[in-house]
């Protein structure tokens, strides 16, 4: 896929009303529709995903930086980072298997409730793969959680 397409798909992701886990159909008996979303996720070296199951829903917190792969940038302490930690409720997965939200200073607010700076995520779980975009200020010049991960490690 294009980068322009990829850019588009996120922004449509991001602007897409966030459709509620209680309308998904019944699975299996005794199984965890979130199970799929817990992980070690990573898209680069320099960008991960940890999510976690709780009671609530889910517990992402997301590490992303720019130049760390690079000694001369690390040396000169020229790293940008970025990160968030969150949990979200489980009715905010969305039946179609993506969440969109707001880092808050509390907690997720929907990202229609985003000021002008504040860091939006869009996430979509099509296994292998987690698509994840964001809205260009989740950090520091230049990072960005936006991309596809993969799971490194089941479990979180």
């Amino acid at each position: 896929m294009s980068v322009l397409r990829w850019a588009m798909a996120g922004l449509l992701l991001l602007a897409a009303p966030v459709a509620l886990a209680k309308d998904k159909p019944a699975g299996e008996a005794g199984t965890d529709p979130l199970s799929d979303w817990v992980g070690v996720w990573a898209a680069s070296a320099e960008q991960t995903v940890t999510i976690t199951r709780t009671a609530e829903g889910l517990f992402i917190d997301g590490f992303a930086t720019w130049g760390a792969s690079d000694p001369a940038r690390v040396e000169i302490g020229a790293v940008n980072m970025g990160e968030f930690s969150l949990e979200l409720p489980e009715n905010w997965v969305g039946a179609d298997g993506s969440v969109n939200f707001t880092v808050g200073e509390e907690g997720p607010l929907p990202p229609e409730a985003a000021g002008q700076y504040d860091c939006v995520i869009g996430m979509l779980l099509e296994l292998p793969v987690l698509k994840v975009t964001d809205n260009g200020y989740c950090g520091g010049m230049n990072v960005t959680f936006y991309g596809e991960y993969r799971r490194h490690k089941k479990g979180g």
